[in-house]
């Protein structure tokens, strides 16, 4: 089954020119799937539109590929969004009077109890109802934070299978963390099921993988270039790529030596006749 890799910032691209580079995406909370993606384009003046996520055609490490033209983003909904200010829900002006006491009050420049106001973050072109994600969302475990997420990955049919977190500022490291240990995912944060040792084993394992994939990578590219004698080593029992290389290397090797072989016995057999004459 095929993965997409949604990676914050990465470079989006639409069928005739680049869009922008990949700022949020929306999750349907209950089902865990991406339906949209937040493309942002510009520096200075800054445009956000919502793309579905049926137009991903294919997302890598570093690049989005999408099947819209850049002179038909104005058909997609913009995405804003703004905090505002409301009062406290349940408040009531104090009552006034010689007899009754108001613990530190706030009052205005007229000597008004000042109502209390909490601030509400309100949208555009995204539904309440659905999440929002980006690369400042905190991801936390059993034992306390762990770090920032940074990379969304999902199946083919766009359901969350893995996400991969950064620790660390100065010297970051990525965390692989599978779907099954996610406890609870919102706007505020992501908390999974994992003590900080069983964190440190999954970032291994991750480490591992990237080792042994470019490792993997610079063996075939050497049986590439024609090094049948390149060494390599599958990463596990069940390294069906690993094996199916080196099975490739043999291979290409033995066609070589039978046609040096049959090279070799042309080139006796044309000396030969040489001679005669």
């Amino acid at each position: 089954m095929d993965k997409f890799n949604f990676k914050f910032n990465a470079e989006a691209h639409g069928s005739d020119k680049q869009l922008g580079r990949l700022a949020k995406v929306v999750i349907n909370p209950e089902t865990w799937q991406l339906t949209n993606l937040i493309i942002e384009s510009g520096l200075l003046f800054k445009r956000a539109k919502v793309i579905p996520i049926t137009k991903v055609e294919g997302a890598a490490a570093q690049a989005i590929y999408l099947a819209v033209n850049n002179s038909d983003l104005h058909d997609y909904p913009d995405h804003q969004e703004i905090v505002v200010e409301k009062g406290a829900p349940g408040w009531q002006r104090p009552l006034t009077g010689p007899d009754i006491q108001i613990p530190e009050p706030r009052y205005s420049l007229v000597g008004v109890p000042e109502m209390p106001v909490v601030q509400e973050k309100m949208r555009t072109g995204v539904s309440d109802e659905l999440v929002l994600l980006d690369n400042k969302i905190p991801v936390s475990g059993l034992e306390g934070p762990i770090g920032h997420l940074n990379c969304i990955i999902t199946a083919e049919n766009f359901q969350i299978g893995q996400f991969v977190v950064t620790q660390g500022k100065l010297l970051p490291k990525q965390i692989l963390i599978p779907v099954n240990l996610i406890e609870k995912i919102s706007e505020y944060g992501i908390h999974i099921l994992a003590t900080n040792d069983e964190i440190g084993d999954m970032s291994k394992a991750l480490t591992s993988l990237v080792d042994g994939l470019r490792r993997t990578t610079d063996f075939s590219n050497a049986v590439a270039a024609g090094d049948f004698s390149a060494e390599h080593q599958p990463m596990s029992d069940e390294d069906m790529l690993g094996r199916a290389l080196l099975k490739m290397r043999d291979e290409l090797g033995q066609r070589e030596r039978v046609l040096e072989m049959k090279v070799a016995e042309w080139d006796k057999r044309k000396q030969w006749s040489h001679d005669k004459t």
